[in-house]
C-alpha cells in the first residue's frame, strides 16, 4: 500500500492559525509557520514548535504542550 500523506482538519488549521496570531516566532507568514508544523509520527496529532516549546494540536484542534 503506497503512503497515504496526513492532511490537518479544519480545526488543527484553525489553532495553527491562533498559535500565530499569539506569536509568529519570527517568521514572516503563516504559510512558513504552517510548513514548520510535521504530524507526530505515532499520532494524528500536528506538531509545532512555538516560544520553545513543542505544540500538539489534536483533530478537534486541542492543543497542548
Amino acid at each position: 500500500m503506497p503512503y497515504q500523506r496526513k492532511k490537518p482538519t479544519k480545526e488543527q488549521l484553525r489553532s495553527l492559525l491562533n498559535l500565530y496570531r499569539r506569536s509568529n516566532n519570527g517568521r514572516s507568514s503563516f504559510l512558513a509557520f504552517r510548513r514548520s508544523a510535521k504530524f507526530a509520527f505515532f499520532d494524528d496529532a500536528l506538531m509545532v514548535q512555538w516560544c520553545n516549546m513543542w505544540i500538539g494540536i489534536e483533530r478537534d484542534g486541542y492543543t497542548h504542550s
